[in-house]
């Protein structure tokens, strides 16, 4: 997953109430991540019912990243902690979903350094096909943009929106 990395706290996003992760359990192809340099990344939601953990599964071709997914509230699955080994534990949030053939998550964990503190944070858009249509791109990119502090999604040119390898950097 691509990152970026910011001076403050994570920012406050809103998860989506009508969350469900039986329904969103399964594949999943990243369509488009912050900063990703690689591609044809897979994610892969496991989900344990009658139990608020569940484990994320990241591939591609040459590696595997298990991790765990924890539900901080059962009012509000979409928001859960995601703990890889060796890598800090992050909140995930699945901001908007139709649970079937969209989604966009937010990544997010806090973090000092040198008497400073800092976040890293990553946006995923992803898709149960290949690609995303132009609207469910533009509505997502308007969800995430109306959280003040969410890296910028919105300058992603349309036909990017494939399992391509898409560099954005910012200043």
């Amino acid at each position: 997953m691509g990152h970026i990395i910011k001076t403050g706290v994570c920012p406050k996003v809103t998860p989506e109430p009508n969350f469900d992760m039986g329904f969103f359990s399964g594949q999943w192809n990243a369509i488009y991540e912050t900063l990703q340099l690689k591609e044809c990344l897979r994610y892969d939601f496991i989900y344990n019912a009658g139990t608020s953990k569940h484990e994320l599964k990241i591939k591609n071709p040459l590696l595997t990243l298990t991790g765990t997914l924890k539900v901080k509230d059962t009012n509000l699955p979409a928001n859960m902690t995601l703990k890889f080994p060796i890598i800090p534990k992050s909140v995930l949030t699945v901001v908007t979903t139709d649970n079937v053939t969209y989604a966009g998550i937010f990544d997010c964990y806090d973090f000092i350094y040198n008497l400073t503190q800092f976040h890293r944070q990553s946006v995923t858009f992803l898709a149960r096909a290949v690609s995303l249509s132009q609207t469910i791109v533009d509505t997502m990119n308007a969800t995430f943009n109306s959280f003040p502090g969410v890296c910028n999604v919105a300058g992603m040119p349309p036909d990017s929106m494939t399992m391509t390898t898409t560099i954005i950097i910012y200043f």
